[in-house]
């Protein structure tokens, strides 16, 4: 019963997310991919969406701070317009090292799916990057069409069931989803 209702909490956030994020831009998902030595390039727009056994030189500071200064050197590369527009998630450390997780934004609205990983080994040195940004050509808009509370009982209805259901209060957030 448990997993069925989780399975239902995960539906549920994502047809929040579908619908709360009304907001669209304009991508072409037709990508093919090109491999140029240690990088996997989109063959479309020239953008790198991996960069594999990277022998950097050695960064000094936190993991996070690495990663930023690294894309903020490769930016164009990445296809990145700000830098100031990733939004850190996370660091996990391995033991291989950490991995810096990060999340575009437009216009501080978070991108869905642009989720971008950096690698640094013990030495400071990046060793891998895999680049989920997006580049946003034209955009819409950047505001919601529907409410939080209007998102989540839509989502609630198509799923035929009652917020008592759910191990966790569904909740909504607003993201840019590029199709």
């Amino acid at each position: 019963m448990k997993n069925y209702l989780l399975k239902e909490f995960y539906w549920l956030l994502m047809v929040c997310i579908i619908i709360f994020s009304e907001t669209t831009a304009q991508i072409d998902t037709n990508n093919k991919f090109e491999y140029r030595g240690n990088v996997r390039v989109n063959a479309r727009t020239n953008i790198v969406a991996a960069m594999y056994n990277i022998n950097s030189k050695v960064y000094n500071g936190e993991p996070d701070k690495i990663a930023i200064q690294f894309l903020g050197e490769h930016k164009n590369e990445f296809g990145i317009t700000d830098i100031s527009e990733l939004k850190h998630l996370e660091t996990i450390k391995s033991p291989a090292g950490n991995h810096v997780g990060f999340l575009q934004a437009y216009n501080g609205i978070p991108v869905y799916g642009s989720e971008t990983v950096v690698s640094i080994n013990k030495e400071n040195r990046v060793t891998m990057v895999v680049n989920g940004n997006n580049p946003i050509k034209k955009m819409i808009g950047t505001t919601a069409n529907v409410s939080k509370e209007t998102a989540i009982n839509k989502a609630i209805s198509i799923l035929k069931t009652d917020e008592e259901s759910f191990v966790m209060k569904p909740k909504a957030e607003l993201y840019i989803y590029c199709d």
